[in-house]
């Protein structure tokens, strides 16, 4: 009796018919087995079952598969595609059941799986590696395998290595002379091994590929909404040398459809991206036109509308590759340098374009609309700044277009000479958001970024409000090295509509959500002009319960720094349980049931603020005298040392520079300060001192705010001084120290760390605080 190979149970009443053959050139066999000898016969024989989906396969390991499927339609057989495209990989479960839900034999709109597509790019990687394709060449290989697979007929995978590496450049010639890049083929080109015994495993990891693309159905997912090819290209670049040496960072595809979706852009717009590397911003661009426009307009729009310039030529025919295969806008890509190459207006077949020239063309002529741009990062001093990529991409943009740049932290933090460029910038062009990123986004690359939106030639007004954000969670987590995709909604999916409703209408008005979002002007009084989103959000105002939580936490820390220490002469443990004893002789508070008025406070306003002395503790002798910096662990004492007099400083806190900046830490005894830490010093409060009890609960707050600093945004004296924290305030709107002093003698473990205090609180005047009506009982705690 005839049997297929496979029949698959899809549900009570239906099935799937897959028949195989050993041979590609068998598929057609296959296929019709599948349709008249098995699957019409179980539809005319069997009753209450039904074969509605058949599948050919032909093939072996050394040589591959390939797979063609059909679904009943009306009683008869039709050709399964995706986008337009027949599905040439075992379909996966959502597709079956997309096409047994719509009973349609093409798939349109077809979503990637993302996850499936990043792990096979993955497992693509190893396979290359395993063929021994150097991690820098499995680019231009995949790039060669893709361009290949442009062609109707099937590569024969049957013959030796050398003629199938010529069939592949062949073919990959072929594909780059039909779209008018030619000139791009030596850098997708690939070359057999020159050891003959290297053939075998290279030629199997070549054909394990194609496999691994094809049951990927690749070429009807290219044609999809999603860059795939560009992932694909994340994958290879990201985990490789060859990229991080050169300075390419690629921007990550969901950021790119974030950029892009948010500025907007239409068939009429010119689209520029100067250091476009594999074409992110620019297919994110045409998938984004071609979503909602069609025909004509559509194909005006990647004729005349999309340019990019990547210096790299390997990375530019990469990009080149990728926008063949998103249908066209491949034609205005060229090698070239970004300082050396601008844009002019032109006129082609009677349509509004640009052409490239080698001078900055006279003000009024200039053409682009829109820029997206993630310029090279400077490795070295010597490279070139990542603004000045943006001051010359901003030399071909027309007055009142929108450029977004994705530059590191340091381009809108720093000071001094590197931030030199922003008052400049400001007098010519307006800030219309700036947006802080993931530390991890470009992860393995080290290094934490901002997008920022300019509008070209309209100088900024003082009073014009700029958005500010802060994305923390880009719907992306690190998990063994790699960043995945997590489901739910993320900072970007919320920040995107509210962020394109405030660049059509800055006027709008928009909620302040603390330490995410914030619509303010420019602080032009700002020494340094910084643009950081940190320097401007709020902070968050805390609830009772998170407040006592906050204040348990330090307290309890401030313990475990000070028994850690040993700096006393006499046992703290032993003062406590004396306290512990007797706490029937001591008066216990209450933490405030009502909540407090908080406003923010300058820390330059709270504190003295000096620079630690130190830099090279080896040139110090050992002393009596804690020294203290900015590492976490020892209460950030470094060491004991022989310390002047006139570098000595008691009873306040040092706040870190570096390490985990603005970590605050309380000395209530003598010590000295590295250069990494700045001295808070505190001043006083109606001209009396603050108690210790009051400087514990700054310190919460602002260990709170440690958000605001990184190693990317550095911390260093003058922004100390114009950094904010929220505490509460008496209706005058001074500091209301008594109500800190109660909320800190109200934490449960006050009684352990109180007697520590005690010599520093008794030289000060306490303040008028509420009691409970019981003494001697525990601290109440809601």
């Amino acid at each position: 009796m005839l049997r297929p190979e496979n029949i698959v149970k899809l549900s009570e009443t239906k099935v799937w018919v897959i028949e195989a053959k050993s041979t590609k050139p068998l598929l057609a066999k296959a296929l019709r087995e599948a349709e008249e000898d098995y699957a019409k016969a179980i539809n005319k024989k069997t009753k209450g079952i039904k074969a509605v989906l058949i599948s050919g396969v032909a093939g072996n390991d050394g040589a591959g598969y390939d797979v063609r499927s059909k679904l009943l339609v009306k009683g008869k057989f039709e050709t399964v595609t995706i986008n337009g495209i027949e599905a040439t990989g075992l379909l996966d479960p959502a597709t079956v059941d997309a096409l047994l839900e719509s009973g349609n034999p093409n798939i349109a709109d077809y979503q990637v799986n993302e996850s499936l597509f990043l792990k096979t790019a993955e497992q693509i990687n190893a396979t290359l590696h395993n063929g021994g394709i150097n991690k820098n060449d499995r680019s231009r290989v995949m790039a060669a395998l893709l361009l290949a697979l442009v062609e109707t007929s099937s590569l024969d995978l049957d013959v030796e290595l050398p003629v199938l590496i010529g069939d592949i450049n062949n073919r990959t010639d072929s594909a780059l002379r039909r779209h008018g890049k030619r000139e791009f083929h030596p850098f997708v080109r690939i070359e057999s091994p020159t050891n003959s015994d290297s053939h075998v495993k290279y030629k199997a990891a070549i054909v394990r590929t194609i496999q691994q693309l094809q049951n990927l159905n690749i070429k009807s997912a290219m044609n999809s909404g999603t860059d795939v090819l560009g992932k694909f290209y994340e994958v290879f670049l990201r985990y490789g040398n060859g990229a991080k040496e050169i300075g390419i960072v690629l921007t990550p595809r969901h950021v790119t459809r974030f950029a892009v979706d948010t500025i907007g852009v239409s068939a009429n717009d010119i689209v520029f991206d100067p250091a476009c590397g594999t074409g992110g911003f620019l297919v994110a661009a045409f998938d984004h036109v071609r979503e909602r426009t069609k025909g004509a307009r559509l194909d005006k729009f990647k004729r005349f509308g999309l340019f990019g310039i990547e210096q790299e030529s390997a990375i530019a025919a990469l990009a080149i590759v990728n926008m063949i295969f998103r249908g066209d806008g491949k034609n205005n890509i060229v090698e070239a340098n970004s300082f050396s190459k601008f844009l002019a207006r032109d006129t082609v077949e009677g349509h509004a374009t640009a052409r490239y020239v080698k001078e900055p063309v006279r003000s009024g002529d200039e053409p682009v609309t829109r820029v997206f741009m993630n310029p090279p990062f400077a490795l070295k001093k010597s490279d070139e700044h990542e603004w000045k990529f943006v001051e010359a991409a901003l030399k071909s943009m027309a007055d009142g277009g929108l450029l977004l740049a994705i530059v590191p932290m340091s381009v809108v933090s720093e000071g001094g000479s590197a931030g030199a460029w922003r008052r400049p910038l400001l007098a010519s062009h307006t800030v219309v958001s700036v947006v802080s990123l993931p530390e991890e986004l470009f992860y393995p690359v080290s290094v934490q970024s901002v997008a920022i939106v300019l509008r070209k030639g309209i100088p900024h007004d003082l009073q014009v409000p700029v958005m500010w954000a802060r994305v923390t969670n880009d719907g992306y987590r690190k998990s063994k090295g790699k960043r995945y995709p997590i489901p739910g909604t993320n900072d970007l999916d919320i920040l995107q509509p509210k962020l394109r409703a405030f660049i059509s209408d800055p006027r709008l008005a928009v909620p302040s959500e603390p330490e995410r979002l914030k619509v303010a002007p420019i602080d032009f009084s700002d020494p340094i002009l910084e643009l950081s989103p940190e320097a401007y959000l709020d902070s968050s105002i805390p609830s009772n319960a998170e407040l006592k939580l906050r204040l348990d936490r330090q307290v309890r820390d401030n313990i475990a720094a000070f028994v850690a220490l040993d700096l006393r002469s006499d046992s703290i443990g032993e003062k406590a349980i004396i306290s512990r004893a007797t706490a029937s002789t001591t008066a216990s508070f209450t933490f405030p049931t009502s909540r407090a008025k908080f406003r923010e406070f300058a820390l330059g306003d709270l504190f003295n603020l000096y620079a630690g002395t130190y830099h090279n503790l080896n040139e110090l002798d050992e002393g009596t005298v804690p020294v203290a910096s900015c590492a976490d662990g020892n209460n950030g004492i470094a060491g004991n040392f022989d310390v002047q007099a006139s570098n000595k400083y008691s009873h306040a806190m040092t706040i870190a520079f570096n390490g985990s900046p603005l970590t605050a830490k309380l000395h209530p005894y003598e010590f000295g300060a590295k250069d990494d830490v700045a001295v808070a010093v505190p001043n006083n409060v109606e001209d009396t001192p603050l108690p210790p009890e009051a400087l514990i609960f700054i310190q919460a707050q602002i260990n709170s705010e440690r958000w605001r600093f990184s190693y990317y945004r550095k911390c260093f004296r003058a922004k100390l001084g114009r950094t904010t924290v929220e505490l509460p305030c008496l209706k005058n709107g001074s500091l209301d120290v008594a109500y800190m002093v109660n909320a800190v003698r109200a934490q449960p473990f006050w009684w352990f760390l109180g007697p520590r205090l005690t010599p520093w609180a008794t030289m000060i005047p306490a303040p008028e605080v509420a009691r409970t009506a019981s003494v001697g009982e525990e601290a109440e705690i809601d």
